[in-house]
């Protein structure tokens, strides 16, 4: 009853696809086949260097000779990306993870048990479900242990898969099937590690889940691999690293806790109105490297390789504001592989308090054959090491300040994992000189398919030379009717640390944009995994600011070419898809300047985005997308953006707390929110007027000004005119 209701509910869908009742579901599999060249072999890198390798007692890489047996539903039925605007492409074609293994040549399958998974399969169609109403897992083949017993017979090692998904307007849930293993998972895993001596077990999700169950089982599992969700190469690249055809080299770019309840977050998150952030700057490896390092499973950057790394500093020197650092990194094991090179910072506590340790830069190798070094260069500023005050404890409200006393640096491939290579020491009469005052926030920053069209959407500006820019969705690859290469998602591509991989394909995904007519993609998603249910955590980077600013600087930076632009998004705290539309984000200003805004700072400053998108919720009490501290003060007052900028789609018309006598579209003109984006009330009525909010308070005192409008009108005209749609 459910399928038939779920497949009802689809077609609704795809029939209002057309109007502003819903966006339409373009995922699956399309017979055309335009592959752009070159992206196949990029998203299949990315795939397998993204991959994490949690634990290994040899039976990785797969010997040559050896049978394996493939457990698991998700072996055919594959989560290829997360749901939603972010994740639904239609992709020319997918590889599932039996077909990977089948391709590689490399690997003997037990053909006798995939046999009995594809009729069960059949039979046993998975339920799409609808947007918002998605599934987060599929049901499991109830599994028989003469099945378990037969296979064991046929192959020596066992391959157990696990799949989620969560995505927009669907969050995941403390629940199994969600979060948690369901009855039958960890039935698999009891018959299977009862009768095979070597087993390996592939995580195929978006979001971190319960990962306790690891400990349990203990030495029984002999290999765990956190493969995410690769994309329409997730089987090659998957088979690629099992193996050996590629030595995994990526690092979590979040903190494995070994409960739930261990997330300083989790019992502030998913309430509808409004979410206290009380964990403040403490977000994952700063609260557990500083509070509870006890309560992690797996920490920040940790990831296994085949091979074994060693990691020495050869020089440190200071050039005024840049530190410099020399490391030499050599491999020492047997096989070719790549190192990541991780440098922290633990600072002095001083008045303001700090993290234990935080990660300011980072690197990773070539690929190294066994016996050879290479010498990695890594820079990063002094500023980056300054905490900022927004009480005024230090004596300088409103900055960014850098206390007195000794910051160590740290150098490692983990945040675990780390040595003592550098001191520097910050005397009191440098502190006028290194300290940035930022500009005084008031209480609004403080405690308290086609996706559519912008620039010449009415007759009257295309007459005057205007074009219309097309804007598509999004981080996983374009969302249009056409077919669309299929990218891993967005915490995949971050676990590569590889900010020239990441550039290569997005460069990619603009020569595609070119082809399908798009002019701004609105990716990369940026938003901070403030806790591992977020249903879109898999569009998003990672837990810390740094690393989500450096790998959305290189999409950015490979997108914006021809014209084109990225739109990273959105800006800011859309941490929790729950009520998303209406829910308020209650953070410090040093939380959000240090975590949630810091990454967006990141790429302004190094990949110069020619449009961000605004979020839904509010921060504070006030709407993001009206906020004037936030867009007018902070993106382009103190960071100097000089963009355009957007909101999201269906934005909620507001009055000003900010500005008591304006309210919708005056409010967002104020705030220099240039363009009010398709969905619900738009700025024209149904008869096709204005809606009146803009000139309503134009000439009264304190409404609207004629050079605020003409601000925001430059704003848009000088994006336009730069923009790939001036070329049709």
């Amino acid at each position: 009853m459910n399928k038939l209701f779920n497949k009802f509910m689809r077609r609704v869908i795809s029939f209002f696809a057309n109007n502003d009742l819903a966006q339409e579901l373009t995922g699956g599999v399309s017979g055309e086949m335009m592959i752009t060249p070159g992206m196949p072999e990029l998203i299949r890198a990315a795939g397998a260097e993204g991959c994490i390798l949690l634990a290994n007692n040899g039976v990785l890489p797969l010997d040559a000779t050896t049978t394996v047996s493939v457990f698991g539903r998700v072996q055919r039925d594959y989560f290829y990306v997360g749901y939603g605007s972010g994740g639904d492409v239609r992709t020319p074609y997918q590889v599932n993870l039996i077909e990977g293994l089948r391709n590689n040549g490399k690997i003997k399958l037990n053909e006798d048990l995939a046999a009995i998974y594809e009729v069960w399969c059949s039979k046993n169609e998975a339920d799409q479900g609808f947007w918002g109403h998605w599934p987060r897992y599929y049901p499991e083949m109830p599994l028989k242990e003469e099945v378990v017993k037969a296979a064991a017979d046929r192959s020596d090692v066992a391959i157990i898969v696990i799949g989620r998904a969560a995505g927009e307007d669907r969050e995941n849930v403390l629940k199994k099937g969600s979060y948690y293993l369901t009855d039958n998972e960890i039935k698999m895993l009891d018959l299977v590690t009862a009768n095979f001596n070597k087993v390996i077990v592939i995580i195929n999700s978006g979001n971190i889940i319960d990962m306790a169950w690891t400990e349990k089982y203990g030495d029984k599992l002999s290999s765990i691999l956190f493969a995410w969700q690769g994309g329409m190469e997730s089987g090659n690249a998957i088979a690629d690293v099992l193996a050996g055809t590629v030595n995994p080299c990526g690092k979590l770019t979040d903190t494995i806790a070994r409960r739930y309840e261990d997330y300083p977050s989790g019992a502030f998150f998913g309430n509808k109105e409004g979410n206290n952030y009380v964990e403040d700057i403490f977000v994952g490896y700063r609260y557990f490297e500083t509070f509870a390092p006890n309560k992690v499973l797996y920490p920040f950057g940790f990831g296994l390789s085949y091979t074994t790394f060693k990691i020495a500093c050869s020089d440190v020197s200071r050039e005024k504001d840049e530190v410099i650092l020399k490391v030499h990194v050599a491999n020492t094991g047997n096989l070719p592989g790549k190192e990541i090179v991780q440098v922290y910072c633990s600072t002095p506590q001083g008045k303001l308090g700090k993290p234990a340790k935080v990660l300011v830069a980072f690197d990773k190798t070539e690929l190294l054959s066994p016996g050879k070094s290479a010498e990695v260069m890594i820079k990063f500023n002094i500023k980056q090491l300054a905490s900022y005050d927004d009480s005024g404890v230090t004596g300088k409200k409103s900055a960014y300040i850098l206390e007195p006393g000794n910051y160590e640096i740290l150098l490692g491939n983990s945040v675990r994992e780390t040595i003592k290579v550098w001191e520097l020491t910050i005397a009191l009469d440098e502190l006028e000189v290194i300290s940035r005052g930022e500009g005084v926030m008031n209480s609004s920053l403080g405690v308290r398919g086609n996706a559519g069209a912008l620039g010449g959407v009415t007759e009257s500006l295309r007459a005057k030379g205007i074009p219309a820019v097309i804007t598509t969705d999004g981080p996983a690859g374009i969302r249009v009717k056409k077919t669309c290469s299929l990218l891993p998602c967005g915490t995949l591509l971050a676990c590569t640390w590889n900010t020239k991989l990441i550039q290569d394909i997005f460069h990619k995904v603009g020569e595609e944009m070119l082809d399908k007519g798009s002019d701004m993609i609105l990716s990369p998603g940026m938003n901070i995994h403030r806790n591992p249910l977020c249903g879109r955590n898999f569009e998003y980077y990672s837990e810390d600011p740094l690393i989500s600013g450096k790998i959305a600087a290189a999409a950015i930076i490979g997108i914006q070419h021809d014209g084109l632009s990225a739109c990273p998004k959105h800006f800011a705290c859309n941490n929790q898809e729950t009520n998303r539309n209406y829910n308020d984000s209650r953070v410090s200003e040093r939380a959000l300047r240090e975590i949630y805004l810091k990454g967006f700072e990141i790429v302004v400053k190094e990949a110069n985005p020619q449009n961000i998108m605004t979020s839904y919720n509010k921060i504070n009490g006030v709407w993001s997308h009206y906020s004037y501290e936030l867009v007018t003060s902070v993106l382009r007052g103190e960071w100097g953006y000089q963009g355009n900028v957007i909101t999201d789609w269906w934005m909620r018309y507001a009055s000003s707390p900010e500005f008591p006598q304006i309210e919708g579209n005056a409010y967002r003109v104020r705030a220099q929110v240039d363009v009010l984006m398709p969905g619900g009330r738009t700025a024209l009525s149904k008869n096709g007027k204005n809606d009146g909010t803009l000139l309503k308070t134009y000439g009264k005192k304190d409404g609207i000004t004629l050079g605020e409008m003409q601000r925001v009108a430059a704003n848009i005209l000088k994006y336009v005119m730069n923009s790939s749609a001036m070329d049709r």
